[in-house]
């Protein structure tokens, strides 16, 4: 199979993905004579199976793949996960034929020998439909570069049933840029629907960098906030990125590293717990809290009241989390920006399940 690594699974746990191809598939559509032959006696079937129809199948099965793996070398290629074979009749004018199909992505896996040929060699031929994909690719990515492509409903379907990455700028690009009306819940999620099926179909190594970036570019917006929506609907939180974000010299930056916090994300690793950990330690050092509790007596029985004094000099009771002046919490940091309190406590839950889950120790709390 031209040692081109398979699998059904869209990640590799033994082995890293460094670079996405595309997709590949493959045709093999077997002659209405293989069924008259193999039905035309019934002196192999054991046990209600028929061994020369399995051994048939399996043939045609194998030369799937093997063309699959073909394709992906064609690509640069060196492995394809996502494998899938799908067996279809076509059936016309009294005759049937059986029609295997094998698709998946082509990827780059570290450490493996990278294949050479990364366009078809002039022995081998392009179909027609490889052609058209072609050229059909093309001319979408020409229009989204020169800001002319409309998404209506035969690009999203085309964007997402081929996973065209490289359309993810411009299709972020086409978010609203003010926040939604209230409105039902069901309404939102289908406003954004189009975008949350493409980012789904993406593999996250290509889908993350893009909403990251995206999410950087105008931090406490009503964009920003429609990016994270498309970016929790997808599960395309990503730790390292997040912690990158808390680590900046911007402050307007460590608030959308606070607010990605809330963002759920498609699987967890026990990595990601780490990364969890170290981005709670981080909000802490971006955004201190001032745990200062002052004290005075009132009123005639001289009760004492304490309170907590905020940045802008305001003086507030334990009650209140934010000031009754500014309405910043003891972070300094405002009930618009974020609830940073609120947020870090569901992070620390979830280091606490994770934790659990793989049965390593929580650590400290927030």
């Amino acid at each position: 199979m031209n040692d081109t690594l398979m699998s059904t699974t869209s990640l590799l746990e033994t082995h890293q993905i460094v670079r996405y191809a595309g997709i590949v598939t493959a045709h093999v559509v077997a002659g209405t004579n293989i069924f008259r032959d193999l039905f035309a006696s019934f002196s192999d079937v054991v046990g209600g199976r028929c061994i020369s129809y399995q051994r048939e199948l399996a043939a045609i099965g194998r030369e799937a793949l093997q063309e699959l793996g073909s394709r992906a070398a064609r690509l640069g290629a060196n492995g394809v996960v996502g494998v899938r074979v799908d067996h279809d009749e076509i059936s016309g004018g009294g005759k049937s034929m059986l029609m295997v199909t094998a698709s998946g992505t082509a990827v780059q896996i570290e450490g493996m020998p990278a294949s050479t040929r990364l366009h078809a060699p002039e022995s081998e031929e392009i179909s027609q439909d490889d052609f058209d994909e072609l050229l059909r690719k093309r001319h979408v990515l020409d229009e989204a570069r020169e800001g002319e492509l409309k998404l209506g409903e035969d690009v999203w379907e085309y964007a997402v049933r081929n996973q065209v990455w490289e359309l993810a700028p411009y299709i972020l690009s086409q978010l609203p840029t003010r926040r939604p009306l209230l409105s039902g819940a069901s309404e939102q999620s289908d406003r954004f629907a189009p975008w949350v099926m493409f980012f789904s179909a993406l593999p996250p190594g290509l889908a993350v960098p893009a909403i990251y970036e995206a999410l950087a570019s105008a931090p406490g917006t009503g964009y920003e906030e429609n990016v994270r929506r498309v970016m929790d609907k997808a599960g395309l939180t990503d730790y390292s990125q997040t912690k990158s974000l808390l680590e900046s010299d911007s402050r307007d930056l460590q608030l959308v590293g606070i607010r990605t916090l809330d963002v759920s994300k498609r699987a967890y690793t026990e990595r990601d717990l780490g990364l969890l950990r170290e981005c709670i330690a981080c909000a802490n050092r971006a955004f201190p809290k001032d745990e200062s509790v002052h004290a005075r007596r009132t009123g005639v029985t001289h009760r004492e009241v304490k309170y907590w004094i905020c940045k802008c000099g305001a003086k507030n009771t334990l009650g209140h989390s934010f000031c009754t002046e500014c309405s910043c919490d003891r972070r300094g940091v405002s009930s618009q920006e974020a609830r940073i309190d609120d947020t870090l406590q569901k992070a620390w839950d979830k280091c606490q399940v994770l934790a659990e889950a793989f049965g390593t120790k929580a650590g400290n709390g927030t």
